[in-house]
């Protein structure tokens, strides 16, 4: 051995609650920092010489080889503290033993033991950087990540050149636990955020050894299970610590009125730090606007976190990206998908999205993928912190190069893709005027211009859990598109098939079935075998363009070309995973997609054609009812004699704020509500500041709405400012005898409908699910 560098590896022991299913109750993490010495002492990090001259380094572990590395203070430090915690808190013991145990220098006896049990026990590898040269250079890979309002998931795709296989190079996104870097999440991970500081051991003695960007992590929020995990364990109720669908608040750009905070308690203080960490809290302002868009006197890093919930989307993206990087370079990624000792480097990003998503979500979308590249990109010391990254010429000044962000395809159209290409490459060695003569149906004439046997006309429908998207292609273009509200999760069942929850387009196929008024929780599961079948009639008739009244009103988009019969239909999403692997237990996943999947086995006009399915694909489960959000309400609530919880409630969105009385009228008239019948839910204008002034303008309106339109139904108010207590206590005296509740920090569109859950936290807080059962154009 020679002198090695102190700050780059690190390693984590922890003891699990049972072993894993090889019997092992300890794993073991090593983490490598990658980052080269520049501007810092040598022996903090490896260096560029290291990286030309092929330097290996392996695991020093007897006493003589770590001696010097012991006597630095910041290391003693570090080690004495971690004792000390241990010691105090699961020991327990006394002031005077700990004291006896320090002095006899008992924390680095322990640290020199475990370090012999790893060089004695474990084959540690040796370490060597490599980069990209003529003979190795990097190779190109492409993120495609498909974004849901309820679960995500991404697939990358490696390019080998003339190496290349098929299909063969890619692997699934696999987002790693930081708290517990053992544990991967499920390739279809939820969608949900947390906020929580991304820490790889104790960073105040890290920088006490000279180097403060040591384990720079580009993101303080989780994604998927961790995040669940850190919402579901979270004590404190200083402020938000997450949202639970980004996507669905892609257009709310209006700052938070509370300040968002790490979900983690902090141990000295005991309360839960503000949401800003370094790196990123010196690339973005207090809105989570990029600094680098601003003109350099509004530059400001982050004091008070109120980040818009259109921003969390950046911060999403940003821990995605990060995931993503550290996998391209991972050892295990690199063993498997061939060419080990080359490099890879990102180079396109492609966003799949629903057929439905309006243009200025799309826009938005894109806007949050690019900041959230610029963000990473910068944390990561890959493009100056200070300069633009707006323009081509601008992001050349990058280390790394930056990837191009593409969002030109849907989620049906890429299912389809896969299947096209793996085909014709597979099964076909690349001859597609082969693949397209098999297939071609003989009655078919082609179009002009067209030559036979060089075209195909493919449906593709992706099935998830509360709508269905297709996509056409024709001749090679994409024809048409369009999205139905028919989906596995529209009927939530339990474990026995007893509906335990019928969502609005659920319960609009059962009234058709069997009658108005039927109460979905009372059918038999042989009923819900007749459901299935009438929902696969609904889905093939958006097909064969003979749609029902029912499929008309559950279209959330425009309708497929007329007339226009593919030769393939191609299954993808839950329920298409359903049709091609069907489980031996319908109610497997709580809810009918599997029932659905059999009707559509069974559906004597689906039979008829010709339906494909690609070789590979990303398992998506149905569960994820696409356009569902649910939250908890704001921590100044009213509720008055109103018996909770209630579902499936209209909401009323006022487009005049001048005439709020008539407004709401209007607004019920569009949903065919009466105003004096029907229950429903009256919505805030999103404009209203938050003044005296404009609270009793309000309460002047609501008293004489009802003094107008009186109402057997409790009077339900919704607002996204943060004053439904105050609201509610004003408006008590006008209404004294009217059930009321007035419900704030909830964001509604118009078409959107509600569920107010049983009140949580002594009454301080509720549920609130938002389903937006259409999308604007």
């Amino acid at each position: 051995f020679i002198d090695g560098q102190d700050k780059w590896p690190r390693i984590q022991v922890r003891k699990l609650r049972e072993p894993d299913s090889a019997g092992n109750p300890h794993p073991i993490t090593l983490a490598f920092d990658s980052q080269l010495a520049k501007n810092m002492p040598a022996a903090l990090a490896p260096c560029e010489n290291d990286l030309l001259n092929g330097t290996r380094f392996a695991l020093a572990w007897r006493d003589e080889e770590v001696a010097d590395f012991l006597d630095q203070t910041w290391i003693d430090g570090w080690l004495r503290e971690s004792f000390l915690q241990y010691a105090s808190q699961v020991e327990n013991r006394s002031e005077q033993a700990i004291q006896q145990a320090l002095r006899s220098f008992e924390y680095q006896a322990h640290w020199l033991n475990l370090l012999t049990l790893l060089g004695e026990q474990l084959t540690v590898p040796e370490v060597k950087f490599v980069t990209h040269t003529l003979s190795t250079p990097a190779i190109p890979v492409d993120l495609i990540l498909d974004v849901g309002n309820t679960h995500t998931c991404g697939v990358l795709i490696e390019d080998h050149g003339e190496a290349n296989d098929g299909l063969r190079q890619t692997a699934e996104l696999q987002v790693r636990s930081l708290s517990e870097p053992q544990c991967l999440n499920d390739p279809l991970f939820t969608s949900r955020v947390e906020f929580s500081e991304a820490r790889f051991g104790k960073q105040h003695f890290s920088v006490e050894s000279g180097r403060d960007d040591a384990f720079v992590w580009p993101s303080i929020v989780r994604v998927g299970d961790e995040a669940r995990a850190l919402a579901m364990q979270r004590v404190g109720t200083e402020g938000s610590s997450g949202i639970s669908s980004p996507r669905r608040y892609l257009w709310d750009e209006t700052p938070a009125l509370q300040d968002w905070r790490f979900s983690q308690i902090h141990g000295k203080t005991q309360r839960e730090p503000l949401a800003t960490a370094f790196p990123l809290m010196n690339l973005m302002n207090d809105d989570g606007q990029p600094l680098f868009r601003l003109p350099h006197e509004e530059r400001l890093p982050v004091f008070s976190p109120q980040y818009s919930r259109s921003t969390l989307m950046t911060h999403m993206l940003c821990e995605i990206l990060a995931q993503a990087l550290g996998q391209i370079n991972s050892v295990a990624t690199r063993l498997r998908l061939g060419f080990p000792a080359s490099p890879r480097q990102l180079r396109t990003l492609i966003l799949t999205l629903p057929s439905a998503m309006p243009k200025q979500e799309r826009e938005i979308f894109r806007q949050r993928m690019f900041e959230a590249l610029a963000l990473v990109w910068k944390a990561m010391g890959w493009h100056p912190q200070d300069e633009d990254f707006t323009t081509p010429k601008q992001r050349e000044k990058s280390v790394v190069p930056v990837p191009e962000i593409q969002m030109e395809w849907d989620e049906a159209s890429c299912g389809q893709l896969v299947w096209l290409y793996n085909e014709a490459i597979s099964h076909y060695a690349g001859r597609t005027e082969s693949f397209f003569n098999a297939l071609a149906r003989p009655d078919r004439q082609p179009e002009p211009g067209v030559v036979p046997g060089r075209a195909l006309r493919v449906a593709s429908i992706d099935i998830g859990g509360g709508t269905s998207n297709y996509a056409l292609f024709d001749a090679g273009k994409v024809s048409g598109t369009a999205c139905l509200n028919v989906g596995g999760r529209l009927l939530e069942t339990d474990a026995q098939g007893r509906v335990v929850y019928a969502h609005q387009p659920g319960q609009m196929i059962i009234d058709e079935v069997f009658g108005s008024g039927t109460d979905a929780r009372a059918l038999a599961a042989a009923q819900l075998g007749q459901v299935a079948r009438r929902m696969a009639d609904l889905i093939v008739e958006v097909i064969t363009g003979a749609l029902s009244p029912l499929a008309q009103s559950l279209m959330q988009t425009g309708l497929l070309p007329a007339d226009i019969t593919p030769e393939v239909i191609t299954l993808s999403g839950g329920v298409g995973e359903c049709y091609r692997n069907q489980p031996a237990d319908p109610f497997c996943f709580s809810d009918i997609g599997p029932l659905l999947a059999t009707a559509l086995h069974e559906h004597p006009r689906l039979r008829e054609m010709n339906v494909q399915f690609p070789a590979q694909t990303v398992r998506a489960t149905v569960i994820g009812a696409g356009a569902h959000t649910l939250s908890l309400s704001g921590s100044t609530i009213w509720l008055e004699d109103v018996q909770l919880p209630l579902r499936n409630l209209p909401v009323a969105i006022p487009q005049d704020d001048a005439d709020l009385v008539n407004a709401w009228r209007q607004a019920l008239l569009q949903l065919d509500l009466d105003p004096q019948t029907d229950a429903y839910v009256l919505a805030l204008p999103a404009t209203l500041p938050v003044r005296y002034a404009a609270l009793l303008t309000v309460i002047n309106a609501l008293t004489a709405f009802v003094a107008r339109y009186p109402n057997p139904h409790p009077l339900l108010v919704v607002a996204e400012q943060d004053f439904g207590k105050a609201l509610g206590m004003l408006l008590r005296p006008q209404l004294p005898r009217l059930p009321l509740a007035v419900i704030d920090e909830v964001v509604v569109r118009a078409g959107d409908y509600i569920d107010i859950g049983t009140p949580l936290f002594g009454g301080s807080v509720v549920p609130v699910t938002v389903k937006s059962l259409a999308f604007p154009s």
